[in-house]
């Protein structure tokens, strides 16, 4: 199970990596097109979030059933 600092530093490399990709393009994209994109960017970030914090809930609740 990765530590809060793990998951930190993983969100921003891929944030990073999100960004050089983008701006590799060999095309440019329009306001509308980046503001999509950065809107499927944000929600996949939080579904991500909301699956490590259920993660750590569970594993918490294991670990209180032990004590």
């Amino acid at each position: 199970m990765a530590t809060h600092d793990e998951l930190d530093q993983r969100d921003q490399s891929a944030a990073a990596a999100a960004t050089v990709s983008a701006s590799a393009l060999p095309f440019t994209l329009n306001a509308e097109t980046r503001s999509a994109i950065e809107a499927v960017q944000f929600v996949a970030a939080h579904l991500k979030n909301e699956d490590d914090y259920a993660e750590v809930h569970g594993t918490l609740h294991r670990v209180s059933f032990v004590f």
